[in-house]
């Protein structure tokens, strides 16, 4: 088979189709006060190098990163969505919020690693009236 032979092999397979994952809510994930404390004693102590492995991580998993800066505030939200079609959270998007994009994606990872263990409880939360 030679090199021409090749190209024209590769050029009538058919893409696989990738399924499609669609939004599916939020995870509701709020920091206690004490993991902001947590978190920010933390955020002090990290490198820049964890903060892009953790980044990778996030993408080797299937899930999408998103940053967006909150109009009219000093604050960057840092949303996570679970893109594989395998995972139970798929669709679901994980939110955090600080004072700039370095800051939102740790605390993202935070959520991500720590408080969720890559697992994230995607089970609706009943919401009181009260307060």
């Amino acid at each position: 088979m030679g090199m021409n032979d090749r190209k024209q092999s590769t050029a009538k397979r058919k893409p696989k189709k990738a399924s499609k994952v669609e939004w599916a809510g939020y995870v509701d994930l709020p920091l206690s006060a004490s993991q902001k404390e947590d978190v920010e004693g933390e955020y002090e102590l990290v490198q820049d190098g964890e903060l892009l492995a953790g980044l990778a991580a996030l993408l080797e998993s299937q899930i999408d990163v998103k940053f967006k800066s909150m109009d009219g505030q000093s604050t960057v939200a840092c949303q996570l969505m679970d893109m594989n079609p395998d995972s139970s959270s798929a669709g679901y998007v994980l939110t955090s919020y600080a004072p700039d994009a370095r800051a939102a994606l740790f605390v993202a990872l935070y959520k991500h690693n720590v408080l969720t263990e890559g697992i994230w409880d995607t089970t609706p939360k009943k919401r009181s009236t009260w307060g």
